[in-house]
């Protein structure tokens, strides 16, 4: 595998989206176009298709160890950065450095979409894994395994587990 994804890097990436993986997120998609393997540890990027609400976005967290730039393709959100918050549509975009309290949420009345670049990636590996624990409890995870996964990736949430 390391020799593959060693290859990936030197050649680079082209994939159609179709190719690329997709997980289920309880009701969002969460599709993985470059990994932080593929782009020899520069960065992930990743598109979320987020549920319409009443689904749940992430809740008010920090990431520990990654930067994250978020940029909507479709619908409308609500970008939280520290206290401060904005309405974001089509080409809206947020830029939370690491350690900096942040939240996103749809706004509604449909689904929305984005793509999420993070650096030094690696954070994708958690949706990757919630996905799983989605998958094999039914979509009702143990919160406490929700909230061991969240200090695996360090994800401050104020002792809150992610819902999905």
């Amino acid at each position: 595998k390391g020799e593959h994804m060693e290859k990936a890097v030197q050649q680079g990436v082209m994939r159609q989206r179709i190719d690329a993986k997709a997980v289920s997120m309880g009701s969002n998609t969460v599709t993985f176009h470059l990994t932080g393997e593929e782009t020899g540890g520069l960065y992930s990027l990743t598109e979320f298709i987020m549920a319409a609400p009443p689904a749940p976005g992430p809740p008010m967290h920090i990431h520990g160890a990654e930067s994250e730039a978020t940029y909507v393709l479709e619908g409308e959100l609500l970008f939280t950065l520290g206290e401060r918050s904005i309405k974001a549509s089509k080409g809206a975009v947020l830029f939370i450095p690491r350690g900096t309290k942040h939240g996103l949420s749809n706004l509604g009345p449909g689904t929305a979409k984005i793509l999420v670049i993070l650096t030094p990636p690696g954070f994708e590996k958690f949706w990757e894994e919630m996905a799983n624990l989605l998958k094999v409890s039914g979509g009702k995870p143990d919160p406490t395994n929700v909230l061991s996964l969240q200090q695996k990736y360090p994800m401050d949430t104020g002792g809150k587990p992610r819902q999905v």
